[in-house]
């Protein structure tokens, strides 16, 4: 789904555009979509009991459907001033999600060992952004997405409501980054055309239940099969089979077709050649080889 993400326009960081420049800004704990790699292996949300008694998160397959309007106070996390209490309305629609993000670590071998991940909390919950185990009433600094720089402004984005179905390249972002076209031309068949287009006539033998080319008393015992026994279950050109041309299977056209074969009574009416229904109804022509090429 990340990789689909990738051709549907969507970035790292959510915004495929280079104004933003969010594209490759990358485990941004307020961006809560597979595209981000803090959840690429599932977004957070909703709780199970794990086996200590507490609650764990579990894990959903989605795009980010959240943006300023939606969650304000965390649309925006300026690292140079975080807050860390009543960030989302606990009876709203972002309440069950959970966050996760980067703790700085005193090591000194970067990057091997220069940022710990936060163990997941509730958006609901009281977050403590530095890690200092202690919730801070006034803003605080933190790299929370681990780029060693504590002066970024992570953004949300509403993936949904910017998905590119004609651009973008797997595995490269949207199509500004890959040197595709940001549309690529739509060649299918359009509602309009579909509802103008003529419909495509087949030709057939009328009488010819079986399709072999040729009038015989297997044709017949083919509609009886049909209509009594349920063998065939379809008739691969049920016009074909309808002898008195009436738009309705029955006992009557294959009396007919019989009639005309060994009693010397009518033809069927129309052509006694391949050619199309001459007066179409309900009943349709799917395949009939042996006219396919006449």
């Amino acid at each position: 789904m990340h990789e689909l993400g990738h051709n549907l326009g969507l970035c790292h960081g959510g915004p495929s555009d280079a104004v933003s420049g969010q594209c490759n800004t990358n485990y941004k704990p307020n961006y809560l979509s597979v595209m981000n790699y803090l959840f690429q292996h599932g977004v957070l949300y909703g709780s199970v009991m794990a086996p200590d008694g507490s609650l764990r998160p579990r894990t959903i397959f989605d795009y980010s459907r959240f943006d300023s309007v939606v969650i304000p106070l965390i649309s925006e996390l300026n690292e140079q001033a975080l807050l860390e209490v009543n960030l989302v309305d606990p009876n709203g629609p972002i309440a069950n999600y959970w966050t996760t993000w980067y703790c700085e670590d005193a090591c000194t071998q970067p990057p091997s060992c220069c940022r710990i991940q936060h163990l997941p909390v509730r958006l609901s919950d009281p977050i403590d952004w530095n890690c200092n185990s202690h919730i801070e009433v006034e803003s605080v600094q933190a790299d929370i997405n681990g780029s060693s720089e504590e002066s970024d402004v992570l953004t949300s984005y509403n993936d949904w409501q910017h998905l590119q179905f004609v651009g973008g390249s797997i595995g490269a972002g949207a199509a500004l980054f890959s040197g595709l076209p940001l549309e690529t031309p739509v060649q299918e068949l359009s509602r309009q055309d579909a509802e103008t287009a003529s419909p495509v006539v087949m030709s057939f033998l009328r009488g010819d239940a079986d399709a072999d080319g040729k009038l015989g008393i297997t044709d017949p015992i083919r509609l009886l099969g049909y209509l009594f026994l349920g063998s065939p279950q379809e008739l691969e050109c049920a016009d074909a089979a309808d002898w008195d041309d009436d738009g309705v299977l029955q006992i009557n056209d294959a009396i007919a077709n019989l009639g005309f074969q060994f009693l010397g009574q009518p033809p069927a009416p129309g052509s006694s050649e391949c050619g199309p229904d001459s007066s179409p109804d309900d009943l349709g022509c799917a395949s009939f080889p042996p006219c396919e090429n006449l």
